[in-house]
């Protein structure tokens, strides 16, 4: 068994958020669930606009504008996982209220309640395990003080790692990755340019030639 994982990147065209859209969008989002019983008819509501405003924040951290942002804002991923995590305390109790009272015998009221709390958690995992993971993951890749292009590339590059890590475990015991960079405006035939190309080339490790014009 074997797969073929392929990323085709343009320039994006999408404006880079900014730290107080994220925020304000994450604001005090606990505190409608605080003291909220799973009987209240308002706490599906609650949860659903919660949910709803935790899809936009998903939302605007993907791609290569979302890992800029939180990569030119290095305070901005701490605040934002605080955030949720005071939300999730509110969650778990809820959680536990279900399991334990259900919603006062209201069937529709618990299936409804249930189903936007599923939301928040699926938005709660996709900020956190998804979208600052991976910012994390391009500035270990990009290194300290990556550039513009940098920071594309190896958003990239990361997508395609990070499906690689998705595959079956015969199919990453030989896994490789191509990049191919065009339009860069190298001078290839520069000294200290030639010189690490010819480096790479010869690097025992990649024995088809880490780098190739």
């Amino acid at each position: 068994m074997c797969g073929i994982i392929a990323v085709v990147r343009r320039h994006p065209t999408r404006e880079t958020p900014t730290p107080v859209d994220l925020l304000e969008l994450l604001a005090d989002l606990h505190v409608p669930l605080q003291g909220v019983g799973v009987g209240d008819p308002d706490l599906a509501p609650s949860l659903g606009h919660i949910g709803d405003r935790l899809a936009q924040v998903d939302l605007l951290l993907r791609g290569v504008p979302g890992v800029r942002c939180l990569l030119t804002n290095p305070l901005l991923a701490p605040e934002i996982e605080a955030r949720i995590a005071r939300l999730g305390e509110e969650v778990t109790r809820i959680e536990l209220l279900l399991d334990r009272e259900g919603a006062g015998g209201r069937a529709g009221l618990l299936e409804a309640t249930n189903a936007a709390l599923v939301a928040v958690k699926d938005g709660q995992w996709a900020i956190v395990r998804d979208r600052l993971r991976t910012a994390r993951a391009v500035a270990d890749l990009a290194g300290h003080g990556a550039g513009e292009a940098a920071i594309e590339a190896m958003w990239s590059v990361q997508v395609a790692l990070s499906a690689l890590d998705r595959l079956e475990v015969r199919g990453r015991d030989s896994a490789g990755l191509h990049l191919l960079v065009r339009g860069h405006d190298l001078d290839l035939d520069a000294a200290g340019v030639a010189a690490m190309v010819a480096e790479r080339a010869a690097d025992p490790l990649f024995r088809t030639g880490s780098v190739r014009r």
